[in-house]
Protein backbone atom coordinates (compact mmCIF):
# COMPACT_ATOMS: atom_id res chain seq x y z
CA UNK A 1 0.00 0.00 0.00
CA UNK A 2 1.28 3.36 -1.01
CA UNK A 3 2.13 6.47 1.32
CA UNK A 4 -0.35 8.26 -0.69
CA UNK A 5 -3.39 5.43 -0.19
CA UNK A 6 -2.33 5.57 3.74
CA UNK A 7 -2.98 9.04 3.52
CA UNK A 8 -6.12 9.50 2.05
CA UNK A 9 -7.35 6.72 4.47
CA UNK A 10 -6.33 8.55 7.53
CA UNK A 11 -7.70 11.81 5.74
CA UNK A 12 -11.29 10.18 4.93
CA UNK A 13 -11.08 8.31 8.65
CA UNK A 14 -10.29 11.76 10.41
CA UNK A 15 -13.21 13.35 8.26
CA UNK A 16 -15.35 10.61 9.58
CA UNK A 17 -14.60 10.37 12.92
CA UNK A 18 -15.04 14.79 13.02
CA UNK A 19 -18.57 14.12 11.42
CA UNK A 20 -19.38 11.69 14.17
CA UNK A 21 -18.17 14.25 16.54
CA UNK A 22 -20.11 16.98 15.35
CA UNK A 23 -23.06 14.52 14.72
CA UNK A 24 -22.75 13.34 18.65
CA UNK A 25 -22.15 17.39 19.62
CA UNK A 26 -25.38 18.41 17.61
CA UNK A 27 -27.74 15.38 19.05
CA UNK A 28 -26.64 16.79 22.18
CA UNK A 29 -27.98 20.13 21.61
CA UNK A 30 -30.72 18.88 20.14
CA UNK A 31 -31.26 16.81 23.29
CA UNK A 32 -30.58 20.02 25.99
CA UNK A 33 -32.81 22.38 23.97
CA UNK A 34 -35.86 20.00 23.51
CA UNK A 35 -35.47 19.34 27.24
CA UNK A 36 -35.53 23.16 27.74
CA UNK A 37 -38.39 23.45 25.14
CA UNK A 38 -40.52 20.94 27.78
CA UNK A 39 -40.07 23.10 30.22
CA UNK A 40 -40.92 26.35 28.49
CA UNK A 41 -44.34 24.58 27.56
CA UNK A 42 -45.24 23.21 30.88
CA UNK A 43 -44.28 27.47 32.34
CA UNK A 44 -46.28 28.74 29.58
CA UNK A 45 -49.26 25.76 30.60
CA UNK A 46 -48.86 27.11 34.42
CA UNK A 47 -49.05 31.23 33.32
CA UNK A 48 -52.23 30.17 31.37
CA UNK A 49 -54.05 28.86 34.12
CA UNK A 50 -52.63 31.55 36.36
CA UNK A 51 -54.14 33.95 34.14
CA UNK A 52 -57.46 32.23 33.97
CA UNK A 53 -57.44 32.29 38.17
CA UNK A 54 -56.08 36.17 38.00
CA UNK A 55 -59.08 37.29 35.57
CA UNK A 56 -61.55 35.80 37.69
CA UNK A 57 -60.36 37.27 40.88
CA UNK A 58 -60.91 40.44 39.10
CA UNK A 59 -64.53 40.03 38.08
CA UNK A 60 -65.59 39.29 41.64
CA UNK A 61 -63.96 42.23 43.15
CA UNK A 62 -60.33 40.64 44.62
CA UNK A 63 -58.20 43.95 45.38
CA UNK A 64 -55.44 42.17 42.44
CA UNK A 65 -52.58 43.82 40.41
CA UNK A 66 -52.68 45.28 37.29
CA UNK A 67 -50.90 42.63 34.74
CA UNK A 68 -47.89 43.73 33.27
CA UNK A 69 -47.45 43.69 29.73
CA UNK A 70 -46.90 39.96 28.56
CA UNK A 71 -46.49 40.41 24.56
CA UNK A 72 -42.86 41.37 25.17
CA UNK A 73 -41.44 37.76 25.72
CA UNK A 74 -42.85 35.77 23.34
CA UNK A 75 -42.39 38.69 20.23
CA UNK A 76 -38.55 38.45 22.06
CA UNK A 77 -38.41 34.77 20.79
CA UNK A 78 -39.78 35.08 17.68
CA UNK A 79 -37.73 37.78 17.09
CA UNK A 80 -34.30 35.67 18.02
CA UNK A 81 -35.36 32.77 15.54
CA UNK A 82 -36.15 35.06 12.42
CA UNK A 83 -32.45 36.44 13.09
CA UNK A 84 -30.35 33.23 14.12
CA UNK A 85 -32.62 30.27 12.92
CA UNK A 86 -32.45 27.36 15.96
CA UNK A 87 -31.78 28.96 19.04
CA UNK A 88 -29.45 27.41 21.47
CA UNK A 89 -30.65 25.83 24.81
CA UNK A 90 -28.98 28.21 26.54
CA UNK A 91 -31.12 30.76 25.21
CA UNK A 92 -34.22 29.20 25.91
CA UNK A 93 -33.21 28.19 29.25
CA UNK A 94 -33.35 31.37 30.25
CA UNK A 95 -36.65 32.29 29.47
CA UNK A 96 -37.95 29.27 30.92
CA UNK A 97 -35.99 30.84 34.34
CA UNK A 98 -37.83 34.12 33.27
CA UNK A 99 -41.42 32.53 32.59
CA UNK A 100 -40.91 31.09 36.12
CA UNK A 101 -39.92 34.16 38.17
CA UNK A 102 -43.14 35.73 36.61
CA UNK A 103 -45.00 32.62 37.41
CA UNK A 104 -44.11 32.40 40.96
CA UNK A 105 -44.75 36.53 41.20
CA UNK A 106 -48.49 36.08 39.90
CA UNK A 107 -49.24 33.40 41.91
CA UNK A 108 -47.65 34.68 45.08
CA UNK A 109 -49.55 38.20 44.44
CA UNK A 110 -53.00 36.75 43.59
CA UNK A 111 -53.35 34.08 46.65
CA UNK A 112 -52.71 37.62 48.60
CA UNK A 113 -55.63 39.15 47.10
CA UNK A 114 -57.68 36.33 47.01
CA UNK A 115 -57.01 35.64 50.99
CA UNK A 116 -57.81 39.56 51.79
CA UNK A 117 -60.86 39.08 49.45
CA UNK A 118 -62.24 35.96 50.96
CA UNK A 119 -61.82 37.08 54.63
CA UNK A 120 -63.37 40.13 54.01
CA UNK A 121 -66.36 38.47 52.41
CA UNK A 122 -66.68 36.10 55.27
CA UNK A 123 -66.24 39.35 58.11
CA UNK A 124 -69.83 40.41 56.17
CA UNK A 125 -71.39 37.64 56.72
CA UNK A 126 -73.78 37.84 60.55
CA UNK A 127 -72.13 35.10 62.04
CA UNK A 128 -73.68 35.97 65.57
CA UNK A 129 -76.99 34.87 64.37
CA UNK A 130 -75.52 31.28 64.12
CA UNK A 131 -76.39 30.27 67.55
CA UNK A 132 -80.31 30.98 66.40
CA UNK A 133 -80.05 28.59 63.39
CA UNK A 134 -81.35 25.75 66.10
CA UNK A 135 -80.77 22.37 64.45
CA UNK A 136 -78.78 24.37 61.45
CA UNK A 137 -76.53 25.42 63.43
CA UNK A 138 -73.82 22.77 63.07
CA UNK A 139 -73.78 23.04 59.22
CA UNK A 140 -73.82 26.58 59.25
CA UNK A 141 -70.08 26.51 61.63
CA UNK A 142 -68.50 24.01 59.36
CA UNK A 143 -69.93 25.76 56.13
CA UNK A 144 -67.90 28.97 57.66
CA UNK A 145 -65.05 26.40 58.50
CA UNK A 146 -65.15 25.97 55.06
CA UNK A 147 -64.84 29.08 54.13
CA UNK A 148 -61.97 30.02 56.18
CA UNK A 149 -59.89 27.11 55.03
CA UNK A 150 -60.76 28.31 51.37
CA UNK A 151 -60.03 31.34 52.01
CA UNK A 152 -56.32 30.40 53.82
CA UNK A 153 -55.11 28.61 50.23
CA UNK A 154 -54.08 29.76 47.21
CA UNK A 155 -57.17 29.96 44.57
CA UNK A 156 -58.05 27.90 41.91
CA UNK A 157 -61.14 28.20 39.43
CA UNK A 158 -63.25 25.08 41.73
CA UNK A 159 -62.51 26.80 44.70
CA UNK A 160 -63.51 30.36 43.81
CA UNK A 161 -66.62 28.61 42.81
CA UNK A 162 -66.97 26.92 45.71
CA UNK A 163 -66.40 29.63 47.88
CA UNK A 164 -68.99 31.69 46.45
CA UNK A 165 -71.74 28.87 46.47
CA UNK A 166 -71.20 28.12 50.12
CA UNK A 167 -70.74 32.22 50.98
CA UNK A 168 -73.76 32.90 49.35
CA UNK A 169 -76.08 30.04 51.14
CA UNK A 170 -74.45 31.01 54.61
CA UNK A 171 -75.81 34.19 53.65
CA UNK A 172 -78.82 33.57 52.59
CA UNK A 173 -79.63 31.03 55.77
CA UNK A 174 -78.21 33.74 57.98
CA UNK A 175 -80.48 36.32 56.37
CA UNK A 176 -83.89 34.48 56.65
CA UNK A 177 -82.86 33.83 60.37
CA UNK A 178 -82.32 37.78 61.20
CA UNK A 179 -86.17 38.51 59.23
CA UNK A 180 -88.02 36.06 61.16
CA UNK A 181 -86.12 37.77 64.17
CA UNK A 182 -87.14 41.07 63.69
CA UNK A 183 -90.90 39.76 62.89
CA UNK A 184 -90.89 37.80 65.66
CA UNK A 185 -90.28 40.96 67.92
CA UNK A 186 -92.34 43.16 65.95
CA UNK A 187 -95.60 40.34 66.35
CA UNK A 188 -95.67 41.16 70.09
CA UNK A 189 -95.89 44.93 69.73
CA UNK A 190 -99.38 46.17 71.03
CA UNK A 191 -100.12 49.09 68.04
CA UNK A 192 -96.80 49.99 67.83
CA UNK A 193 -95.33 50.05 71.56
CA UNK A 194 -93.35 47.53 74.05
CA UNK A 195 -91.92 47.82 77.39
CA UNK A 196 -88.53 48.34 77.06
CA UNK A 197 -88.50 46.02 79.80
CA UNK A 198 -89.58 42.94 77.30
CA UNK A 199 -86.83 43.36 75.25
CA UNK A 200 -83.94 41.78 75.85
CA UNK A 201 -80.67 43.04 74.33
CA UNK A 202 -80.45 41.17 71.48
CA UNK A 203 -83.57 41.26 70.02
CA UNK A 204 -83.08 45.52 71.04
CA UNK A 205 -79.80 45.06 68.69
CA UNK A 206 -81.40 43.22 66.24
CA UNK A 207 -84.16 46.40 66.18
CA UNK A 208 -81.31 48.85 65.86
CA UNK A 209 -79.79 46.77 63.04
CA UNK A 210 -82.51 46.65 60.53
CA UNK A 211 -82.25 49.39 58.53
CA UNK A 212 -85.69 49.87 57.45
CA UNK A 213 -86.51 50.04 61.07
CA UNK A 214 -84.35 53.01 61.49
CA UNK A 215 -86.56 55.70 61.30
CA UNK A 216 -89.80 53.93 62.80
CA UNK A 217 -88.23 53.54 66.57
CA UNK A 218 -88.72 55.40 69.24
CA UNK A 219 -88.28 55.86 72.91
CA UNK A 220 -90.59 57.79 74.99
CA UNK A 221 -92.15 57.72 78.37
CA UNK A 222 -96.16 56.92 79.21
Amino acid sequence: MSETTLAEDARRLAAIARAKRESETDSQEQRRLQAQIDKLSTELTRLRKGLEIHRRLAEIGAPVDDLSDLSAAPREVRDQINRTGRPKWQYINARVSRLERVNGELALADSRAWTSWAFGQISNLATTLIPRLGAERRSAEARVQSLERSAGKAPSLAAIDEFQVIWRRVRDDLADVESAGVNAVLNRFVQGRIRLFDLSEDELELLRADETLRSQLYLSLS
